[in-house]
Order: C-alpha cells, then sequence, then structure tokens
C-alpha cells in the first residue's frame, strides 16, 4: 500500500535548566485512501533518553489495521525481551493463550513461517520492549501511559507485500532491525473463512488514538 507523508508544522524549545529540548511535529500521512492527521512531541535529555508521545486522528472512512510509528535499528540489536503477551504472535482478538509475562527471544525467531507471506509478529499489551546486542547494549522502549502493541522483523510492511510466498522472505531480508510500535491494532477476525473482526476489534473513524513511550539506552 503506497503511503507519503506531509510536514504541516515543526516547533522546537530547551528547556529553561537546558537538561532537556523538546521538538513538535505536526503532519499528515496519506495511505491508500487514508488520511491521518499525527501530532508528535519528543522530549529529548541529556543522557540520550527520549520520551515520546504521539497523537493520531482517523477521519470518517478511516479503514487501515493499526496506528502506529516505525524506526530502523541496528542488525547488532538482534535479542528481543519483553514484558507483555506472549510467547506467541497475539491480536486483541487473539490473546487466549497469550498470557502476560516476560519473554526473550531474538527477531528472526519472531517471524512467522506463512506459505503466503502477510504482516506478521505481533505482540500486544506490552509494558517494554529491550532490544541488545551479544554484550547486553542496546536500548529500552517503555510505555509511559498505556501498554503499546509491537513488532521487530528484518522486514518492512511493503517487503511482506511485495513478496508472494514466504519462503521468498530470505530474499528480501534486511540486515536493520524494523521495529513498530503501535497504539492500536485490529484484530484478526476469520474472514478467510467467516465474518471480520468483530466492532471493538475495529479501529473507529472519527476518533483519536493516542500513546507515550520512553527511549532509554541499555
Amino acid at each position: 500500500m503506497e503511503h507519503s507523508h506531509s510536514l504541516k508544522d515543526f516547533a522546537w524549545e530547551m528547556a529553561p535548566d537546558g537538561a532537556s529540548a523538546t521538538v513538535k511535529v505536526k503532519r499528515e500521512s496519506q495511505v491508500g485512501g487514508n488520511m491521518v492527521p499525527q501530532e508528535l512531541a519528543y522530549t529529548v535529555y541529556a543522557d540520550g533518553t527520549v520520551d515520546t508521545k504521539a497523537d493520531f486522528r482517523t477521519l470518517p472512512g478511516f479503514n487501515l489495521p493499526r496506528l502506529g510509528l516505525q524506526t530502523m535499528f541496528h542488525r547488532n540489536l538482534e535479542n528481543v525481551e519483553w514484558y507483555g503477551r506472549g510467547p506467541m504472535e497475539n491480536y486483541p482478538d487473539r490473546i487466549s493463550a497469550a498470557f502476560v509475562g516476560k519473554y526473550k527471544t531474538t527477531v528472526d525467531a519472531l517471524r512467522e513461517n506463512y506459505v503466503r507471506s502477510q504482516s506478521m509478529g505481533c505482540r500486544t499489551a506490552t509494558r517494554w520492549l529491550s532490544l541488545t546486542d551479544s554484550v547486553g547494549k542496546g536500548v529500552r522502549i517503555t510505555a509511559l501511559d498505556s501498554p503499546f502493541d509491537f513488532t521487530a522483523l528484518h522486514f518492512t510492511d511493503r517487503d511482506l507485500w511485495d513478496a508472494k510466498y514466504g519462503h521468498e522472505l530470505d530474499k528480501v531480508r534486511r540486515d536493520e532491525v524494523v521495529v513498530n510500535l503501535d497504539c492500536a491494532t485490529r484484530g484478526l477476525g476469520s474472514a478467510s473463512c467467516g465474518p471480520g473482526p468483530r466492532p471493538e476489534f475495529i479501529l473507529a473513524p472519527d476518533s483519536t488514538y493516542s500513546f507515550s513511550f520512553r527511549i532509554s539506552p541499555i
């Protein structure tokens, strides 16, 4: 699905004590036929910690599977640990056997072996997530208000969409770790053999979704 971003406003200011700076951004993202206005605020502290707050506005007719932010980390940050639902892939309407706990694995192990390539690997209700290298250095992402959902893969959604079959993914595997942090994720339903998600698991149009989190160095 094609997408583009348009910057609407940008401002920053230093705290009076000089210990932090805050950047505020307003932008609009066009994803397919969906326009999503956003307001982002990043507060950067002297020790490298970054607090992020994001607000997403859905317009009438909105129809997307999730709302969140994406970034990429160095390939060395292959070790993943989180406190949330797991250990298996889970979604808002697929959580009965995915208990809240602390889990540890690798980015490569979060990949699913689907015959048909598709979005994959979601973990919901995450309180914190860490990505580290072989000596334990990396980053920790901590929810500040409510839990978030995440995926950590060596593929973007575009990569997964363009690969017809799952066995083709090795050809497009990225060195970077692609991390999606989502404040809202649509349920799966059973549309392949039944109805789509129930209303409570669908992202509502004409609504605002928000979350905030802290990125800290390890």
